[in-house]
């Protein structure tokens, strides 16, 4: 009988070993709370892009009211209070989306797979034979992605032993800086600029050219901006719900030109 049990126990002993041996082990990495600050800009930061908007918002305001003798009127106010409301809970939410989507953040690694988990997002896993690229973006992001167009795995600098999962991910393929070439995807903010500007164009504008050239620009853009929320995998799925409300958006802009090009 111990004879049996000798041979279970080397049997047993002998399987572990070779378990080993092959070194599956699944380690998981998650952000460095320490680093969240890093990774959630100071509100102070957000306010020059938001005087930059309010004060677009008040040259338009002025432009189409340039008539009115009463400029500072009960109704400018109203307005600028209601913009000031929702800049201050659109950040409140984004602070919140943010500070969940951070500590959420779980990667694992094993010896075939590379695998991201986080809050609100479909679980994303690429084997490490089947990984296409590695691009490196501004302060260490990296981007893993798979064969897939839409299926890619973004890791923050943030990560605990970042250095560590660098490392072993470019032994399957070397990270390399990616360059924006599209003047959008190097100036992401101008293309915030472009629909208020165009928005503008079709609202304040006489020239039905104009009018048209801009309604046609305003429309692509919000059409694009709902395509790309809806279809990317990166983006969060409360995002993607409100993404909805482009569509709101994009009737109106739609019908606002209509009726201004038909005037």
């Amino acid at each position: 009988m111990c004879r049996y049990a000798d041979g279970s126990i080397i049997s047993i002993s002998a399987f572990l070993f070779y378990i080993r041996s092959l070194n599956l082990v699944m380690i998981e990495y998650k952000n460095l709370h320490e680093k969240y600050p890093l990774f959630n800009k100071p509100f102070k930061e957000t306010l020059p892009g938001f005087a930059l908007a309010l004060v677009g918002w008040l040259a338009f305001y002025y432009y189409i009211n340039r008539a009115s003798d009463n400029f500072f009127n009960k109704d400018m106010i109203f307005q600028v209070g209601m913009f000031v409301v929702a800049f201050a809970v659109s950040q409140t939410w984004v602070r919140n989306r943010k500070r969940q989507i951070f500590y959420s953040y779980k990667l694992i690694i094993d010896d075939e797979s590379i695998t991201r988990y986080q809050s609100n997002l479909p679980d994303i896993s690429i084997p490490l034979n089947e990984i296409t690229r590695i691009d490196r973006l501004n302060k260490g992001t990296l981007v893993v992605r798979g064969p897939q167009k839409n299926e890619s795995i973004v890791i923050w600098p943030y990560l605990e032993n970042y250095e560590k999962v660098r490392t072993l991910l470019e032994a399957y393929r070397p990270a390399t800086p990616i360059v924006y070439k599209k003047t959008f995807q190097r100036f992401p903010a101008l293309f915030g600029v472009l629909i208020i500007a165009t928005m503008m164009l079709v609202s304040a504008s006489n020239n039905k050219i104009v009018i048209g050239v801009s309604s046609i620009v305003l429309l692509s853009c919000v059409g694009w901006t709902f395509y790309k929320v809806r279809t990317t995998k990166q983006i969060d799925n409360g995002i993607k719900r409100w993404a909805w409300v482009t569509l709101v958006f994009f009737f109106f802009a739609a019908l606002i030109a209509y009726k201004r090009l038909i005037s």
